[in-house]
């Protein structure tokens, strides 16, 4: 006996490891295992998704990493736990986690896309100490004083679109669209908004082939309305310069870099700066969509003013964001939705960039004027409506009316003198001049409505109320 006891012991590692591989070698053993670690991770997925759709990121970012322990080849799991580090802003861990749902779920819808865009991210965050400064082109500086800096904004722009039918498309090329206004459209920056994507791009995401709904694609020789029209400086940081996807911004950007058209606000150049008879202007531009720096990450746009400020003499930023129609008139406290998506809170976001060091805030969005601010001496215009929508915008009631907005600053960003341009747009959404000044009578109406003693006010000329 104790023979057989001291043989069992002197051999006792190799018994289990016999008896480990019998176990395993069991079909039944080795399928009750699996279930049970499938079963595992699927309870800790669970909890980490309801975790993650509360924003509990440290509850749900613990519960991803155990469901991974059990089934770490699961793609699912990875796309999940990837979206845990994207809340936290942690760009390293996302691509870390995307790059595995890539190899083991190389199908997951949209991966493509946003693991493109946490490596955008990545490399912001490594790149936003030093913004490049481009030298102002295509701009009107004839009469102008050299101390003085004009800025010519407008709000959403949309050429025409040939997505599905080209019977949205303007005649002759479009080639009469800005010609009741180029003669307003003067400065060392003429600014607007681009609410659409020029592209070759076939393919939209955005809605199903035939479907209705609004998805924009403007032909890419278009870009030279924008020059001959003495447009120099373009914000694309909305929601529609994406219906196209990554590759449609990318032709976009490109189609307008050959141009000598400026644009700013893409995750990958989310600011610019302007070099214009020595002066340095710079640009933010934030939205509510994936493509650019979401108008919620106050903290990141204000490090980003701060650092502007540094290197700029102006600096100006640009927001997409606000609820939308003839509803959306009126600049409400507080957060705004549209159709149950966050549109964000403009007037915090305004008066925070501002006490950050912005000299100057040009929102639009919701394709509808609204109300103007006067904050710390700095002017808030909150939305600048549309301004050129060929077929494709709303122009029913008050939508019709727009604006061209001419700001002067001191070579330091003071604000010296502001007008208001009234223009109306037709039926096809093209603009004009508007003798009725109608849309003066409903910005100082909103802005009185909205501000009070701070809004900011024009005459019956179009002329700053100092």
């Amino acid at each position: 006996m104790k023979l057989s006891i001291h043989f069992f012991h002197s051999r006792r590692p190799f018994f289990f490891a016999f008896l480990l591989f019998v176990l395993l070698s069991n079909p039944v053993y080795s399928n009750q295992t699996a279930v049970s670690s499938h079963i595992r991770a699927e309870a800790h997925f669970q909890k980490g998704i309801q975790f993650l759709l509360k924003g509990q990121l440290i509850a749900a970012e613990k519960e991803m990493n155990q469901s991974l322990k059990f089934d770490w080849y699961n793609g699912k799991i990875h796309w999940e736990t990837g979206w845990v580090y994207w809340q936290k802003k942690e760009w390293q861990k996302v691509i870390y986690h995307w790059e595995f749902t890539e190899k083991f779920t190389p199908d997951q819808k949209d991966l493509n896309k946003f693991l493109y865009l946490s490596k955008q991210y990545l490399k912001l965050e490594g790149k936003l100490e030093q913004t490049p400064i481009i030298k102002a082109k295509n701009s009107f500086k004839e009469n102008l004083n050299p101390e003085d800096i004009v800025i010519t904004a407008v709000g959403d722009i949309m050429l025409g679109s040939n997505y599905i039918s080209e019977k949205k498309l303007p005649p002759d090329d479009g080639i009469h669209l800005f010609a009741n206004v180029v003669q307003y459209l003067k400065g060392n920056i003429v600014f607007g908004n681009l609410e659409a994507p020029l592209t070759k791009q076939v393919e939209s995401q955005k809605c199903k082939k035939g479907g209705n709904c609004y998805v924009f694609r403007t032909p890419p020789s278009y870009s030279r309305l924008l020059k001959k029209a003495g447009f120099n400086v373009l914000n694309i940081a909305n929601n529609h310069i994406v219906d196209f996807g990554i590759p449609g911004v990318e032709e976009t950007i490109e189609v307008l870099t050959r141009q000598d058209l400026n644009s700013f606000g893409y995750i990958s150049t989310p600011s610019l700066i302007v070099d214009s008879n020595g002066v340095k202007i710079a640009f933010l531009g934030v939205s509510t969509t994936y493509c650019c720096i979401h108008i919620n990450e106050m903290s990141k746009s204000e490090k980003i003013v701060k650092m502007l400020k540094q290197q700029a003499d102006i600096v100006i930023v640009s927001f997409h964001a606000g609820a939308e129609g003839l509803g959306a008139a009126r600049t409400p406290i507080g957060k705004e939705y549209f159709f149950g998506e966050f549109r964000g809170n403009v007037r915090l976001f305004s008066h925070r960039m501002i006490e950050a060091g912005a000299d100057l805030i040009l929102g639009h969005g919701p394709h509808t004027i609204r109300g103007m601010e006067y904050y710390k001496d700095k002017l808030i215009a909150y939305s600048l409506g549309n301004f050129m929508g060929y077929l494709g915008f709303n122009t029913s009631g008050h939508l019709k009316y727009s604006l061209i907005l001419q700001i002067t600053m001191s070579t330091t960003g003071q604000l010296k003198r502001a007008r208001i341009i009234p223009i109306q747009l037709s039926p096809r959404v093209i603009p004009e001049f508007d003798p009725q000044g109608n849309s003066l009578v409903l910005i100082n109406d909103l802005s009185l409505s909205d501000f009070g003693d701070s809004a900011f006010l024009f005459d019956i000329e179009g002329y700053w109320q100092q």
